[in-house]
Formats: structure tokens, sequence, C-alpha cells
């Protein structure tokens, strides 16, 4: 007698696929919306920023800023500064450039190498122990638990695929960021019209002493500084974050 998949089975299964579609999708603005503290701002900007789970390190704080163009006009930007709010904080942490930037990178290259690794083995674990529960429920002629395992199985490959995407964009965006240019203080950047850019910055405090929020100030072509505010994580009750 053929059996059906339960009701429990086949949420389980539509969980995964949801899961899985919206781990993969990549966004505009993947993290939090960075807003003007005041009413002057850039005119027909949308900015955001996010601090990547994979490119984190103690001491270290790694932020990328997206700059969203929804006007016809061409948008310059001559320098931006960050303010983390307490003049302590100010002096101990450090803006990383030149040499000590290198270095960093190269020490995070190594560290993001052996998460990856340990991120792809437990995957395999994960789905090597689906497989096994799905034959050994075919055997037995348990249609659930066959589907359960065959899920889960399948979960295990497509989180390792979605992690793989998102690391490839990193590596593109990375790539892409070796040049100067992209540096959030490093220079003035334009903002093409229709379109958004990414800018990068990575900050260091001997204490591992980051706030939750910090300011952006932005100076435009006019000399006009506008202050924004970076919010870096929310009290748990509030978070809203759009995950790539």
């Amino acid at each position: 007698m053929k059996k059906h998949i339960s009701t429990k089975n086949s949420l389980i299964i539509i969980s995964i696929l949801i899961i899985l579609l919206t781990s993969s999708c990549a966004s505009v603005h993947p993290g939090y919306d960075v807003l003007p503290t005041k009413e002057i701002a850039l005119k027909n900007i949308s900015i955001s920023s996010e601090f990547p789970h994979s490119l984190r390190s103690e001491n270290y704080l790694y932020a990328t800023f997206t700059f969203e163009n929804m006007g016809n006009d061409w948008t310059q930007v001559k320098d931006v500064k960050i303010d983390l709010g307490d003049e302590k904080l100010n002096r101990e942490t450090q803006i990383l450039l030149g040499a000590p930037l290198n270095a960093w990178a190269n020490g995070i290259n190594l560290k993001s190498a052996v998460d990856d690794y340990n991120r792809q083995l437990l995957y395999t674990m994960i789905y090597l122990g689906g497989m096994g529960v799905a034959i050994a429920g075919g055997m037995k002629g348990n249609s659930g638990t066959a589907m359960t395992g065959l899920a889960t199985s399948t979960a295990a490959l497509g989180l390792s695929v979605a992690d793989s995407i998102r690391g490839k964009l990193l590596d593109i965006e990375n790539t892409s960021s070796s040049s100067s240019n992209n540096y959030l203080i490093n220079s003035s950047f334009l903002i093409p019209p229709k379109m958004f850019i990414r800018k990068w910055i990575v900050l260091y405090n001997p204490h591992n002493e980051f706030p939750d929020n910090f300011k952006m100030n932005i100076r435009a072509s006019d000399d006009k500084v506008m202050e924004y505010l970076v919010i870096r994580r929310m009290p748990p009750q509030k978070q809203e974050y759009n995950a790539i």
C-alpha cells in the first residue's frame, strides 16, 4: 500500500525550499538603511550598510556601504568621515590604510579559507547523514522517514551551494575593491544615475570596542556636510535585517 507524505514532512520540505530561495538571492541593499540625522541629505541617494559575518574578526570591524542613485544626475561625494560618537573611541580606533590594510587582507583570507573548509565539512556530514536516513527509511518502506532524510540532504546541498554563491559575490566585490577607488574614505567618488556602487572600510580597535551605531559625515560636491546614522546592531526586539 502506497504511503503518503505527512503534513509535517510537507511543511519541513516547504520550509527548506523557502530557506534555500531566500538564502541564495542577492539584493541591492542587504543590510540596514543609513539615514540622515538632519534635513540635509544627498538628493535621490539611498544608502545602506552591512557588516558581513564571513569577514568579521576580533578587534576588526569590516563594513560595506551601498550608495544607490535613483535620480538622473551624477552625484559626487568629496569625502567621508567616520565618527564613533566618543572621543576616546575615535582616538583608539584606527582606520586601516596602506601596509596595515594589506596585512589584514592577507590574514582574513587565511581565516576565511579555514572557515569555508569547516562549513563545507559540516554540510557534507549533514548531507551524508540525511542520505543515510533516507536509505534506511526506503528499505523499511517508511516513505515519511525517507522523505525527511532526503529533504535534509537537499537542504545541506542547497545551503552549501548558497554559501558558495555568497562567497563568489564577496570574491567579486573584494577583487574589485582591491582598487583604492573602492575604499570608503580614500578619495572622492561618483555615484552613476540609476545604478549603485559599493564602498568598504576596515576599522581596528585594540580593545574590540565598537559602538552599536555611529555617524558618517559625507561632504558633497557643493561642500555641504551631511550627517548620517550607521546602524551596526539593533536591540533584539527591534532588529530588522534583510539578509543576502
